[in-house]
């Protein structure tokens, strides 16, 4: 039975992937960089207060650098890239010497955002996209950008699927059912991706699902409510938290609090020091 159940979910979610056409192709590297560079556009398209020109920006979660790349060609005047994991960061390196223009206006460090390797009241602007939801202990994360920030200083965040969204679990790519991390024991969940490992697919290889096992097991179960709670209780003198999506009917959804947080899109947030 303890076998029976993630062969069932596996086979299931497989051919799911087919009829919903499930976007699997795996970016890495310098293919990711470029990925990361559209998307950050599109971060700063939710907040359009942001103005990077002649700041002092950090980019938490950096990832691959693309994001560090739009930010500088937006004229900052120095960017701290922080970035958890040691691979990401040394691609992040590479893939800046390359394309940036100029190599003195960034450092990346491989550093941990709950112990932030940063002098207090240095930071104009902290940013970070899809990463937050990831982190446990977030509170460290929240204090830690209140130490670096200036005074009047400005932290903008989105977090890609919280807790009790559809996909709070992130498995869409792997697992596309609907709150599958709700219905499931994490142990079942883990030994479903597990089975990926015996796939003859390029767009699966060890590395990708070694990744997604370990995210999956790291999560930090953020959902809105605690978000706000955190931020009532933190430091800042001000903060936003609003929801964006694309898709209109779900304007009318993030107003009914029993709703907001299953169907949750795009959960951003502006804290103001």
């Amino acid at each position: 039975m303890k076998k029976l159940v993630p062969c069932l979910l596996f086979n299931i979610a497989g051919l799911l992937r087919k009829i919903l056409r499930v976007n699997t192709k795996y970016l890495n590297g310098f293919a990711y960089s470029d990925h990361e560079s559209k998307k950050a556009i599109a971060f700063d398209e939710k907040f359009d207060t942001i103005k990077y020109k002649n700041k002092i920006v950090i980019d938490v979660g950096c990832g691959f650098g693309g994001s560090l790349l739009h930010i500088l060609n937006q004229g900052a005047k120095a960017c701290y890239g922080i970035e958890y994991d040691s691979v990401r960061t040394s691609a992040a390196v590479k893939f800046l010497v390359n394309e940036c223009k100029h190599p003195d206006k960034f450092l990346i460090l491989n550093a941990d955002a709950r112990t932030l390797p940063i002098q207090k009241k240095t930071v104009d602007i902290v940013v970070s996209d899809a990463v937050f939801e990831h982190i446990i202990n977030l509170e460290k994360v929240i204090n830690e950008l209140f130490r670096v920030m200036k005074t009047g200083g400005k932290a903008c965040f989105s977090c890609g699927s919280t807790w009790l969204t559809y996909n709070g679990g992130h498995l869409w790519t792997y697992i596309p059912i609907p709150w599958v991390h709700l219905l499931f024991r994490q142990k079942t969940i883990v030994n479903t991706l597990k089975l990926f490992y015996k796939m003859n697919d390029s767009n699966y290889p060890a590395k990708r699902i070694d990744n997604i096992i370990n995210l999956y097991e790291t999560l930090g179960y953020l959902t809105i409510r605690r978000l706000k709670r955190m931020l009532r209780k933190s430091s800042f003198k001000k903060y936003i938290v609003f929801q964006y999506s694309n898709r209109r009917w779900k304007k009318y959804i993030y107003k009914i609090p029993l709703l907001n947080d299953l169907f949750a899109g795009s959960v951003c947030c502006i804290l103001e020091k």
